[in-house]
Formats: structure tokens, sequence, C-alpha cells
């Protein structure tokens, strides 16, 4: 059964565009959790650096520096 040609465009034309606009959404997504980890990093050491360094300081560090190492691989 053989299909029209121009379906076939229009249908191929579709999930160009849908493709296109969750590869966005990805790439903004990604970018949000960089900055959200960037900045856990940057407060975790700022609250180390006036607080004093704790087991807790420490687990909250590994969190964010295993959250960005995840985000790069």
């Amino acid at each position: 059964m053989a299909t029209d040609p121009q379906f076939d465009e229009y249908i191929k034309l579709v999930w160009s565009g849908w493709s296109k606009a969750v590869f966005d959404a990805q790439k903004q997504l990604v970018g949000w959790l960089f900055a959200f980890h960037g900045a856990g990093i940057a407060g975790t050491l700022g609250y180390a650096n006036s607080r004093g360094v704790r087991c807790s300081v420490i687990v909250a560090l590994v969190a964010f520096v295993l959250g960005m190492v995840s985000l790069l691989l």
C-alpha cells in the first residue's frame, strides 16, 4: 500500500519540529542544572568558610560535585 508523498513530507516536517523542541528543552534543563549545582558548590564553600567544615558540609559538597560530574558525563 503506497502512501502519499505529500503526507510523508508533512509527517517528516512535524517530527523534525517536535524533536528540535525536545532537544532545546533538554539543553535548557541541563543549563539550569549546571547553574543549580554551581551555586550549590559556591554556597556550600561559603558556608564552610564562615561556620567551619562539618560532616554535613562535606556531604553536601560531595553531593553537588557528584551532580556536576554526572551532568558532564
